[in-house]
């Protein structure tokens, strides 16, 4: 009894200072966090939570009053109000520069969700998975809150799914793919610095068919500079030379007006097609006055600004949010 207490205590202190630092981003009295449940894997923090809004006037942030949301370490990795828009973001839309179906090579690294193994199944294309947690994934299965989007998507009959680092996973396997999807964490610390240094992305390079692309959602150039700077340098290194970017947009708020909810980057090592040419998805055919816009730019570089690699690490890709 007494250690069932104490061990009750410390869950509670837990949830006291998660709360006071999740969400902290908006004004004080904005947005309350309520935490609901938390577990560690092998791997990562997993933490679930109600936020609230708790300011003035309408909630400009997400439609009623309350959202779940879930967080992995230090990062916010889904929320009910962007949770389709994301992941539109990440496959709809580049889905436009492949041809859909079996004969369509796809490598997923990250994604224990599940999620955008449902969107891609939508495509009939061919999905290599690899994810490092195997116990997320398999909880992710069954936990309500996943099941909603993803359908089942991991009895889809074209996956393969690898339970793996994702690094290790392309030092190995000769496969080539015409779309790599980086569904990864965002660079909040040490253990991530793999996932976003030169030699990751070289790997992921040398695994791309003759006209692929490789995509990864990215954090804004304005609120994280330093990262940026290293972030593209990186890529650049890596032999990336062409880039596409574009914002993902919802009407968060249900007020009749699209907010900016999410930045993607398309990179290749040399030309390929406007999103909107003739292989263009449905979703981007929608959608044709944002995306039309868009144009593949040369990768930029930043002098004096070191890429980050595995051997030399460059502690400014890092971000704290």
């Amino acid at each position: 009894g007494v250690v069932a207490k104490h061990d009750a205590a410390d869950e509670r202190l837990s949830q006291l200072y998660l709360e006071q630092q999740i969400e902290n981003e908006y004004p004080p009295g904005a947005i309350r966090a309520t935490v609901t449940s938390q577990e560690t894997t092998a791997y990562q923090h997993v933490i679930r939570y109600d936020r609230t809004w708790t300011g003035t006037g309408p909630n400009p942030h997400f439609d009623g009053r309350t959202e779940r949301c879930l967080r992995l370490g230090a990062a916010v990795q889904l929320c009910e109000s962007w949770a389709d828009s994301y992941h539109e973001g990440l496959v709809d839309v580049p889905m436009s520069l492949v041809d859909p179906g079996p004969d369509t090579k796809v490598l997923v690294v990250g994604g224990g969700d599940w999620i955008a193994v449902d969107h891609l199944r939508e495509y009939g294309v061919t999905v290599d998975h690899v994810d490092l947690d195997g116990e997320f994934m398999r909880d992710a299965k069954t936990d309500p809150f996943f099941a909603r989007w993803h359908d089942d998507a991991y009895e889809y009959d074209r996956l393969n799914t690898t339970v793996a680092d994702g690094y290790r996973y392309l030092q190995k396997t000769n496969e080539t793919y015409d779309l790599v999807l980086l569904d990864i964490p965002g660079a909040t610390d040490d253990d991530l610095l793999t996932l976003y240094s030169t030699e990751f992305y070289r790997s992921v390079r040398t695994h791309l068919s003759e006209d692929g692309v490789a995509v990864t959602w990215g954090y804004s150039p304005d609120a994280y500079p330093e990262h940026h700077k290293a972030f593209v340098n990186t890529v650049g290194a890596a032999g990336f030379t062409r880039e596409l970017s574009y914002w993902v947009r919802e009407d968060l708020d249900d007020d009749g007006e699209t907010e900016r909810v999410e930045q993607f980057y398309v990179l290749a090592p040399g030309d390929r097609p406007r999103l909107t040419g003739d292989g263009a998805t449905r979703y981007v055919r929608a959608r044709e006055e944002h995306y039309g816009a868009v144009e593949w730019h040369a990768v930029p570089h930043y002098r004096g600004v070191r890429e980050n690699s595995i051997f030399h690490p460059n502690y400014d890709i890092l971000v704290d949010t």
